[in-house]
């Protein structure tokens, strides 16, 4: 993974964007469980062991992330925006990789760029097909099938507003 991608996705992870769904596009019904009850190992690990240092690791960051500490979060935000920024400047494309190319407009999504912004629509014609009006518009579709990574049971989802076509 390039660290073009990394930074994206930092920046898309940070803000966790949520779209909440239609009842009617649930996909309750591929859990077993409730989906909103924490998730315990099958087995319990011995106490001693890497399986329950992990385990207690990641429910100290959630806990963390559950208080909304986040001491460093604004500075990496602001420094992995400004490098991605900075090389659409120089650049004439974000070239024929899909993934860097959505979570490009995903970002700008998140930083509240209005579609009518400059730079918006440059990140939306980067998702397009060489001068071929009937490719469908992927970033778009993509944005809208997705639902963003709809997690139902997130802590503190940040909404996102509306696109025009919804």
């Amino acid at each position: 993974m390039e660290p073009d991608d990394c930074r994206a996705i930092g920046v898309v992870n940070a803000f966790q964007p949520v779209k909440v769904l239609p009842q009617s596009q649930s996909i309750r019904e591929l859990f077993l469980d409730d989906p909103a009850t924490p998730w315990q190992p099958a087995v319990k690990p011995p106490t001693v062991s890497w399986a329950s240092f992990f385990l207690k690791i990641d429910s100290l960051l959630k806990f963390k992330e559950r208080l909304g500490f986040h001491p460093l979060r604004k500075l990496a935000l602001k420094k992995a925006v400004a490098w991605m920024r900075e090389r659409f400047q120089s650049s004439d494309g974000l070239g024929a990789i899909f993934p860097p190319m959505i979570y490009t407009v995903i970002v700008l999504k998140c930083l509240g760029v209005p579609e009518e912004d400059p730079e918006f629509k440059w990140a939306m014609r980067q998702t397009r097909g060489p001068d071929d009006p009937r490719r469908r518009n992927a970033a778009a579709a993509t944005l809208r099938v997705t639902g963003l990574g709809h997690r139902p049971h997130a802590h503190r989802p940040r909404r996102l507003r509306a696109t025009r076509d919804e």
